[in-house]
């Protein structure tokens, strides 16, 4: 059976990937913050020499939206927690990375923007800055992929997430 790591498994994405049929196909690993704190380097590095994985699927996300409790760091903590998984590569096969339309700049009208335009389009706030690094990085990692998904939330008529 195959193993996944699932990250932010209590967050609105990761708690439906967690509650979805992926538990009665793959052996499915969703630790809690208290379990694994991406955020901390030795943290992550211990989990890993506990546990292989074919797929990690990171939806873990300090969130950057205008209901945040804490937007402070944003940068900081969502590159951490991603570089902290991206680096040990060596201990599962693939890592899909679940984005947000957020990558091509919050603040804009993103209707009808094609893939190809997503990287002149680059957010001027940090939550839209952070995607946009981690996409970036994305592209030259082999085995990984950005998943970008739109409209999860939706307040007023503007993305929230």
């Amino acid at each position: 059976m195959k193993k996944i790591l699932l990250t932010g498994g209590s967050g609105f994405i990761g708690r439906n990937l967690r509650e979805s049929f992926l538990k009665d196909r793959y052996e499915l690993f969703a630790p809690s913050h208290a379990e694994l704190d991406l955020t901390d380097t030795g943290s992550v590095d211990a989990y890993f020499r506990r546990h292989e994985f074919d797929v990690v699927l990171h939806a873990a996300v300090k969130p950057g939206h205008r209901n945040a409790p804490d937007r402070n760091r944003l940068l900081y903590t969502n590159v951490r927690m991603f570089e902290n998984l991206a680096r040990h590569g060596d201990r599962f096969g693939r890592f899909i990375n679940f984005g947000s339309g957020a990558v091509y700049d919050a603040e804009a009208d993103n209707a009808g923007v094609t893939e190809e335009e997503r990287f002149l389009r680059m957010g001027a706030d940090e939550h839209s800055f952070c995607k946009y690094v981690v996409a970036k990085r994305i592209e030259s990692l082999p085995a990984f992929v950005d998943l970008n998904i739109f409209g999860i939330f939706a307040s007023s008529g503007w993305m929230v997430m």
